[in-house]
């Protein structure tokens, strides 16, 4: 009768959850593994990823080729013409610059947008004229270099001119003077005063059209 009342006392106390626990009447509590419950840090992608600044490129000048450094040439000092045809609108001179170079001076005339026009060198063995009265220039210079546009005009369709300081004094080691002694009938004529007869080369250059002209010191 008592074992079967134990039994049962045991049974009832396993569906109440009763503790067997001797000492304190607490069952035993398992091993339990802790839960980190923290958010997780997402690992960056390469889209996530800021990008490493990189250091601005230097700006460059603005485009003036009479201040870009140029391989040393030979040149010469006889007479040079590159001549076009077919040319249908007469090319505008814009602009004429002088500059010092490395190993050079340098002229340059600046043409309307995309123009293309042919052109003669001379060393001239006399004064300089212009060409329409035939008015000598007068001049200090040991040598006279005359480069001509044509077809070109310096001038737009009102007359004006479209060169400023047409009589310059560059003052350069060998470029001392730079005058128009013509700009007309579809020639333009700039003659370069140099303290000497020294080589020269003649260069074409575009976006925008230039014609340059390179004195060898």
């Amino acid at each position: 009768m008592k074992e079967r009342w134990v039994t049962a006392t045991m049974m009832a106390c396993v569906l109440a959850g009763c503790s067997n626990n001797a000492g304190n009447g607490s069952a035993p509590v398992p091993d339990v593994t802790p839960i980190d419950t923290r958010p997780v840090e997402a690992t960056p992608t390469a889209d996530a990823v800021p990008p490493v600044p990189q250091p601005s490129p230097k700006a460059r000048p603005a485009a003036e080729e009479t201040t870009d450094e140029a391989p040393a040439f030979e040149g010469t000092t006889a007479p040079s013409e590159k001549l076009r045809t077919g040319i249908k609108a007469t090319p505008v001179v814009k602009d004429v610059r002088a500059a010092a170079n490395e190993g050079f001076d340098r002229v340059v005339l600046d043409l309307e947008g995309q123009a293309v026009t042919g052109w003669k060198a001379r060393y001239l063995t006399g004064p300089a004229v212009r060409c329409g009265s035939g008015d000598p220039i007068k001049s200090d210079a040991k040598a006279l270099l005359e480069i001509t546009l044509l077809p070109a005009q310096a001038h737009d369709d009102k007359g004006n001119a479209t060169v400023k300081d047409r009589e310059r004094k560059p003052g350069l080691k060998v470029l001392k003077e730079l005058t128009q002694v013509c700009d007309f009938e579809g020639q333009v004529s700039w003659v370069l005063g140099l303290s000497e007869k020294a080589p020269y080369r003649v260069l074409e250059l575009s976006s925008p059209s230039r014609i340059v002209v390179d004195v060898r010191r």
